[in-house]
């Protein structure tokens, strides 16, 4: 890629280990995962018998007591699961409470990504950068761990899935993409955000345009400068890119 060529930039909840970034058809990719917590760049190969490179490039972790006070919220008696990010953000090692709790990490997880674990190793400090509580009312619980949870620590639901994710705070998509902005010397004025989720909105509302498809959440859709005219499931994002890069502007409702 030359000057002025498009930047790629994979935003999404998920681990790194969990992000199909070689699949993208593009010679460098960044990685925003955990939210914003971890920024990786991925460099393709340059000839089909070189392997890519993948570099880490920043990452926030949990404090050894911020980590300890959510597995003490997240014991046998709060939740079904808790699900931990490895030191380096590519697994997540699974603590199960419970059949329902194993359950539904098979359910949700992606294989290869996780493992069941009796107990979390020693020591946690400056490893952690995402823990998932799974719970039946994600609502609940996320409202008692704020008011519960030391300073410095991101609680949010995804209700209605069981899940409830827990991050360091001041960090979200919308504030890593300003990050990455500022490092790259791009203007967020020129950049383009495509979001559905409730994790998405600050990023939605920081990028010059941001997007969200006919199936987003109310929310994300308050967020965006434009709504599709269609759903993920009809390949929104992909369609959208086809068409501001043939014309320059979308197909909206």
């Amino acid at each position: 890629s030359g000057p002025g060529a498009p930047v790629m930039v994979i935003a999404t909840g998920r681990l790194l280990g969990d992000v199909p970034y070689q699949e993208v058809p593009a010679r460098e990719v960044y990685v925003l995962s955990t939210n914003g917590a971890q920024l990786s760049l991925w460099r393709g190969p340059e000839t089909g018998s070189e392997p890519g490179r993948l570099q880490q490039i920043s990452a926030l972790h949990f404090s050894d007591q911020a980590t300890r006070a959510i597995l003490a919220l997240a014991g046998p008696s709060g939740c079904d699961a808790v699900w931990c990010s490895d030191a380096s953000g590519h697994k997540y090692q699974v603590v199960a409470h419970n059949a329902e709790g194993r359950a539904r990490t098979v359910e949700i997880l992606t294989p290869g990504v996780f493992e069941f674990v009796p107990a979390f190793d020693e020591p946690l400090q400056n490893k952690v950068v995402v823990m998932i509580v799974v719970v039946v009312d994600p609502h609940s619980w996320a409202a008692r761990a704020k008011k519960i949870l030391p300073s410095g620590i991101s609680v949010v639901s995804y209700a209605p899935r069981p899940l409830v994710g827990i991050q360091v705070a001041g960090m979200d998509k919308g504030v890593a993409l300003r990050c990455l902005c500022a490092q790259l010397r791009v203007a967020l004025g020129e950049t383009v955000a495509f979001g559905d989720g409730v994790n998405d909105l600050e990023m939605l509302e920081a990028a010059g345009c941001g997007v969200a498809p006919s199936n987003a959440i109310a929310e994300a859709k308050q967020s965006a400068d434009v709504v599709l005219a269609r759903s993920n499931e009809e390949d929104a994002v992909a369609r959208a890119l086809l068409e501001l890069h043939s014309g320059g502007h979308f197909s909206a409702p």
